[in-house]
Order: C-alpha cells, then structure tokens, then sequence
C-alpha cells in the first residue's frame, strides 16, 4: 500500500515537470513564429528594395565571388543570376581586379572606401564596355566579410557632357569668328564716320560767308550728330569686344593727371554746351598699378555719360572728385542733370541697356557703362551709382592702392 501510495506521488511530480516544459515549449514555439513572421518580412522587404528595375545590386564575398545578383544588375549588364552567381566580379568590372574596393581585412571595407561613389568602367555581356557609377558597403556574417554595390549606368550622362562640350566648343569657335568679323566691319566703317564728321565741320565752315540758311545750318549739324554718334558706336563696341582680350600694359597711373587729360578732350563740348565744371581733386594721390588706356575710357565714359544726359538745365554743372579713402582711390563723376529712376539704376551697368530718357542730346549705345563696370572690377576695383531722378547722378569708382591685380601682386 505504501509503496503504491509512493509510485503516485512520483507519477504526479513528473506529470507537472511535463507540463513545465509543455509551458516552455509552447513560449518558445510562439517566439519562434514570431521570429520566422519577422524574417518572411524582412526578406519581402530587401527583396521589394534589391528588385529595383534602375540600379543594380550585386553581393561577392571576401575572395570577389559573386552571391547576389538582383533584376538591376540583369537589365544593365545582360547576365541573368544564374549565369553570374559563383562567378569572380571581374568577370563584369574587370578594372576591380587589381583593386582593394572589394577585399580588404576581415574587419570589412576601407574608410576612404565604404560608401563613396567613384567612377569605373563596366562591362556588357556583349562585350561592350561603358561607365558606371559604384558605391560600395560591406558587412561579416560567421566571421566572413562580404560587400555589396550599387551600380547605376552613367552611359547616357557621359554622352550628353560629351554632346555639350562639343556644342559648347562649337559655339564659342562660332562666338570667335562673329567677334571677328563685326570687329573688321567696324573698323572698315569707322574712318569713314570720322570722315564723314570732318567733312560736315568743314562745309559749316566754309558757309560761314554766306547768307544764313537755317535749313542748311540744321542738316549740317544733323549729319556731324549722326557721324559722331556711329563713331561713338564704333568705338564702344571695339572697347567692348577687346575687353575678352587681356590687356597685360599694366603701369603705375596718376588719377588726376588721367582726369586732366580726359577733360582736355571734351573742354570743346563743355563749353559749347555751357556746362561749368568743378574738380575736387585732393594732393597727393598715389600712383596705382593698372592699364592707362582702360582706366582712361572709364573716365571717358563717365564724363560723356554725364555731359549727354544733362538735359535742360539753367546752370548745368559737373563735378570731378579724387580723393584716398581706406586703402583706395576713390574717383566720382557728378552732374545735375536728368538723374536715373530707381528701376533702371540696377540694369545702369548691363551690355546694352539704355535709359529711355527723352532729354538725352543722343542715343549711347549700351555699352559705355557696361565697359567701365568691367574695367573697374578687372582692377579689383568697385563702380556704383547714387542717383534721384530729376536731380543729377553721382558714379562712383574705387580703385585698390595695393599693387595687386588677378589676385597676384603685380611687379612693375
């Protein structure tokens, strides 16, 4: 009796530790489903990401051979998977072979590696080679390393930078010859303008004795007018094209003696127009390092700019200032004409804006303050307006006392 009484307790003790483990077994079955739910969605999940039609992908091991191979890497290379799989990588980079991108140690890629797309040559399954773009990761699994890259075929964009730097060098061959042929024509036409003027100063002249006709007297000032304003053309469209050309006849150039001798060149015009000019011109100036002709045609500009747009003014003045200010010479041409509205004085200095102002003596051309603008910031220097309309305009220039042009000191 006691020993059956024993044999019951030993059965009811193990039938619990069985239903411990069942507990245990049921916990870990759970996990493990959940595990393998997990699992199922990660790889629909890569294998969702690793399908993309555009790029391809392509998994090697340490010793380069090929384990993963997605539809990308199909499209672009013409291999299906089951033709590359266990295959070197070489077989489809061939420029890898001799490289460190795909083995390295065992901790994985290089720094200066991992990641960074580089440019490298592919090639075709029909043997065409063609440039790709590769970026490069890598992970260990049991020990071993493995690397994975993302290639895109940069075919199409390599032909099109081609395509552009050879429309590119088209056009500026094309750029070049139109350059050239508007500056001999140019050229052709300018002794005739100038010649045409002379002619019309002689012919008033010569009617001096005679009778006064008003008709003749406005058609001969009307043709030297016109001559001089194609003359002006001419000449500004000449600066402008040579401004490509690089003017190395850098010397040192006094301001005030460059201002003197622009002055002397339009004192006929000032005075015919009854124009009074003051100059404010401090001691002193120092010399700068820049090319004499240039900066003459800045100041030329300036002073015509501001004899034509006077307009009718009861005492028309201009004023030349020169003066050192913070390492600069500061150089400015006042007048207090027709001044410039607000919405034209940011387009002042484009190539060919004109200010459609209807009390302008005549028409400039477009490109005088264009030419100055590039003059003066090919100096280092800085040109700006400051203008109301109706009250005159101020330019401005500065021009660096430091002997310094294209970022170099310059040696005389």
């Amino acid at each position: 009796m006691e020993q059956a009484q024993d044999k019951v307790a030993r059965l009811s003790r193990e039938l619990e530790h069985l239903r411990r483990r069942l507990k245990e077994f049921e916990a870990l079955k759970a996990e493990l489903d959940e595990v393998k739910g997990a699992l199922r969605e990660s790889k629909t999940r890569y294998r969702a990401v690793t399908a993309f039609q555009e790029y391809a992908i392509i998994s090697t091991t340490s010793q380069k051979q090929i384990v993963f191979w997605n539809p990308g890497a199909e499209r672009i290379f013409g291999y299906y998977q089951e033709d590359v799989l266990g295959q070197p990588i070489s077989k489809v980079i061939p420029n890898l072979q001799n490289q460190s991108e795909f083995i390295t140690d065992q901790e994985g890629a290089s720094p200066n590696s991992q990641g960074r797309a580089r440019e490298m040559k592919g090639l075709r399954k029909n043997g065409d080679e063609f440039p790709l773009e590769l970026s490069l990761s890598s992970w260990t699994s049991k020990g071993e390393a493995f690397f994975s890259a993302i290639i895109r075929d940069i075919s199409y964009r390599k032909n099109a930078l081609r395509t552009l730097e050879i429309k590119t060098a088209e056009a500026g061959q094309k750029t070049e010859d139109l350059e050239s042929l508007i500056q001999a024509v140019a050229h052709d036409l300018k002794s005739p303008a100038i010649a045409i003027g002379g002619l019309a100063r002689q012919l008033q002249k010569s009617t001096d004795k005679l009778a006064p006709d008003p008709i003749r007297e406005r058609l001969l000032s009307q043709i030297e007018s016109a001559a001089l304003s194609i003359e002006r053309f001419l000449k500004d469209l000449l600066d402008g094209l040579s401004l490509s050309q690089s003017d190395r006849d850098w010397t040192l150039v006094q301001m005030d003696t460059t201002i003197d001798e622009v002055i002397r060149q339009h004192e006929h015009e000032i005075a015919e127009q009854g124009i009074a000019l003051e100059i404010g011109i401090e001691q002193a100036i120092p010399s700068i390092v820049g090319n004499k002709h240039r900066l003459t045609q800045v100041l030329d500009n300036l002073l015509v700019n501001a004899i034509v747009h006077m307009g009718p003014q009861r005492h028309p003045t201009i004023r030349i200032e020169c003066r050192c200010e913070k390492g600069f010479v500061l150089t400015s041409v006042s007048d207090n004409g027709t001044g410039i509205v607000r919405e034209h004085q940011s387009k002042i200095f484009e190539r060919f804006f004109r200010s459609p102002n209807a009390a302008c003596t005549r028409r400039g051309t477009g490109l005088g303050l264009f030419i100055a603008k590039q003059i003066v910031e090919s100096h280092k220097g800085r040109i700006w307006v400051e203008s109301e309309e109706g009250k005159g305009a101020t330019f401005v220039f500065t021009l660096p006392m430091k002997a310094s042009v294209g970022g170099e000191d310059y040696q005389i």
